[in-house]
């Protein structure tokens, strides 16, 4: 199917400079030779460099030399000194320039609604981080996605709207896909209708932040409705929770939730034997667990509730649900709320130590959960 394309729309900027150069340089040449001149050449010569400038602007290089030569005659703070005839001969000449060059010189009209200097720069950022690519052509620059960088694009994109590819787009191809947007549609509904006492509408937009979270750093979209749920599950507790009758929580943070933070979680668990909730949550979620610290979950849980962990981006619900705040090693990420006490554990990451090491890290971390429980209980 053939697509109707958009005709470039265009601005001449150097148009107006041209048509005043122009008038002034035709008027000029009755003043030639008299001390009112001096004044044309110096208008002369702003409007020259004012034609540069747009000329970089466009990109039309070529009008540049012509331009500054222009200036540069017709400057009177060092001038030349050219008999009348020539001048009268080149005022016209220049005029025709101007002209000329005012007509030619355009450049791309934005259609954006933001101005060119804004998408240039985000353009330029993309780049730098490599999400982008580009290739000059004549005038033109042309964008695309790196190819490494589509997955992390589309699950980008997918936050925007629920709808997920799991690989490239064919029109041709037989499979169905798994309809995303209806899938979280039907558990909004589901877990909206669990809890009456919540309205309807803050479920359902629980439900979708939360996949819209998870879908940022899922790598196998076959998993992220399950959590979706559970983690939609944990926020709904988060927010209905009364601190005067609950039990005591806490939340662990670190910037990953891959390490340091489901490892203490897992603890409080294990140490409160359920008088204590734990949460964890990271500031910038990792895709998996750690394998050290889900092999130290795994011990002190079971390969059951090891293999149900996933990491969890942080959320105001968690942390004005919790009693406690732990940071580790992300302490200027968490928001600060009137009522939540905050600590920050100075521990190592498990996933940059040696077998010793995480042994190391898993005992400090106990130690200090004891501690933590204790407070919490008495």
């Amino acid at each position: 199917m053939s697509q109707k394309q958009q005709t470039p729309s265009y601005q001449r900027n150097a148009l107006l400079p041209g048509f005043i150069a122009l008038a002034t340089l035709v008027v000029g040449v009755a003043f030639v030779g008299t001390e009112w001149f001096t004044v044309f050449r110096f208008v002369i010569a702003i409007l020259a460099l004012i034609v540069v400038w747009f000329a970089v602007q466009a990109r039309h290089w070529w009008w540049v030399p012509v331009f500054v030569a222009i200036a540069v005659i017709w400057n009177p703070v060092y001038p030349f000194e050219f008999s009348g005839i020539f001048w009268i001969l080149a005022q016209p000449l220049a005029g025709s320039t101007f002209l000329i060059a005012g007509a030619l010189i355009k450049r791309s009209r934005d259609t954006a609604p933001v101005s060119q200097p804004t998408v240039s720069h985000h353009l330029k950022v993309l780049k730098e981080v490599d999400v982008l690519t580009a290739q000059r052509r004549g005038t033109w620059v042309w964008y695309r996605i790196t190819p490494g960088r589509q997955q992390a694009v589309t699950a980008l994109l997918e936050s925007f709207a629920p709808a997920a590819l799991t690989g490239p787009l064919d029109t041709q191809s037989d499979v169905v896909r798994p309809d995303f947007d209806a899938r979280v549609t039907r558990l909004a509904d589901e877990l909206a209708a669990e809890v009456p006492e919540l309205d309807a509408q803050i479920v359902r937009s629980i439900v979708r932040e939360s996949y819209t979270a998870l879908a940022s750093t899922a790598r196998v979209t076959t998993a992220l409705i399950p959590l979706t749920e559970r983690f939609a599950r944990q926020r709904i507790s988060d927010f209905t929770k009364h601190h005067d009758t609950s039990a005591p929580q806490v939340l662990f943070v670190c910037v990953a939730n891959a390490g340091r933070s489901q490892l203490a979680a897992a603890l409080v668990n294990q140490i409160s034997d359920g008088r204590v909730i734990a949460r964890s949550a990271g500031s910038q979620p990792a895709d998996v667990i750690h394998p050290h610290v889900r092999s130290l979950i795994a011990d002190i849980e079971g390969e059951s509730a090891a293999a149900d962990r996933f990491p969890k981006p942080l959320t105001d619900d968690a942390i004005r649900a919790a009693d406690v705040v732990i940071t580790m090693g992300c302490r200027d990420v968490c928001p600060i709320i009137p009522g939540v006490r905050y600590e920050d554990w100075a521990v190592g990451d498990p996933a940059l130590a040696s077998d010793a090491g995480v042994q190391a890290i898993r005992d400090d971390i106990a130690a200090r959960v004891r501690t933590l429980v204790d407070g919490l209980t008495h």
